[in-house]
């Protein structure tokens, strides 16, 4: 694979580190990700969105531009009052796996999807002139759930190099995403991470930034009670860079103050996965209750939850309700770090 040049180099190490990075207070990371991506990939325009379910059909409740009208996503949310899916090339429920967190042209998406001509192209981006435009885009996606889709335009088809870029970003775009999203289900105040710590369902400890452990909330600190010694050394491994990828997210946060903190959450191992499928047994859980318990373990909101078992989000609270009698807790949270402590 050829290397990028030093001016592509820098470019990305630049967005990394400021995807790496998050400030208390700070604007959503796709406000300025769009132009970003726009500068390092060179392409003429940029947007990027949030899809979200309302009523009958989806709206966007987040969505920016670079070198393009703000019209575009209003005239987007207005054209999906009535839609959900059918109306592009991928489910913005669930999209489809070969299309997640990867870099895409129009021409990708039509061979993969077997839509030629999505009726938003048509009935919204014609009126913004980007029907000719080629399009190069990414689906950002945690498992099967969609946190934004991302969108670059230009008249001239894009090439290899700048589809290796947005590819190279990705993933921590996906970090990114990821951890502001756990972080938005608590209040921003001076008290931001402590707050947030109790509303992560995974263990979660912040550290300094010399690598003192500063705080972990409860499933953190049932953790660290199971794995001792064992287990902080596997966290400063992670602190490190050199703890598997698939078991933490680390995310450096700053807060008011500017002392940066660490944020690291663990993200599951075959543990874990085997202690809460034994938990969904001992408790009795229906199919269904398994199948919500998996996301409610993962993070995602009752309407994510509902949005991807296809379902009302009143019949995701009935399910909850029963799961918590079951188990006898009170909260989501109590109920995940009740799954991971020993049956007997």
């Amino acid at each position: 694979m050829a290397r990028f040049s030093s001016r592509d180099a820098k470019g990305l190490r630049d967005l990394a580190g400021d995807l790496g990075t998050i400030r208390e207070g700070a604007p959503p990371a796709l406000s300025w990700l769009v132009g970003g991506l726009r500068d390092v990939l060179d392409s003429n325009r940029a947007a990027a969105c949030v899809y979200a379910p309302r009523g009958e059909g989806l709206s966007l409740p987040w969505g920016y531009t670079a070198k393009l009208s703000h019209g575009l996503i209003v005239e987007t949310d207005r054209f999906l009052a009535d839609k959900t899916v059918g109306w592009t090339a991928f489910n913005p429920l669930r999209p489809e796996p070969q299309q997640r967190n990867v870099a895409l042209t129009l021409c990708e998406v039509k061979e993969l999807s077997g839509v030629k001509t999505a009726s938003i192209l048509t009935n919204v981006y014609a009126r913004f002139g980007l029907l000719a435009d080629d399009q190069l885009r990414v689906l950002i996606c945690e498992g099967s759930s969609l946190l934004a889709w991302i969108g670059l335009f230009q008249s001239a088809p894009f090439d290899p190099r700048q589809k290796r870029i947005l590819s190279h970003l990705i993933a921590p775009i996906r970090r990114r995403l990821s951890a502001e999203r756990l972080l938005q289900q608590a209040p921003s105040t001076r008290a931001l991470l402590d707050a947030a710590l109790e509303c992560v369902p995974a263990p979660a400890f912040v550290f300094d930034a010399d690598g003192i452990l500063l705080e972990a909330n409860t499933a953190g600190g049932l953790w660290l009670d199971t794995h001792g010694a064992t287990g902080r050394e596997i966290l400063r491994r992670a602190l490190r860079g050199r703890a598997p990828a698939n078991q933490f997210r680390v995310t450096d946060v700053t807060v008011a103050s500017a002392v940066t903190r660490r944020l690291v959450v663990f993200k599951g191992d075959g543990a874990s996965a085997h202690a809460w499928r034994t938990a969904t047994v001992a408790w009795r859980f229906s199919k269904r209750e398994t199948e919500l318990f998996a996301l409610l373990s993962r993070g995602l909101t009752n309407r994510a939850i509902a949005a991807e078992l296809a379902i009302a989000e009143r019949t995701v609270e009935t399910h909850l309700t029963s799961m918590f009698e079951k188990a006898q807790v009170e909260t989501r949270a109590e109920l995940v770090v009740r799954a991971m402590q020993p049956f007997a």
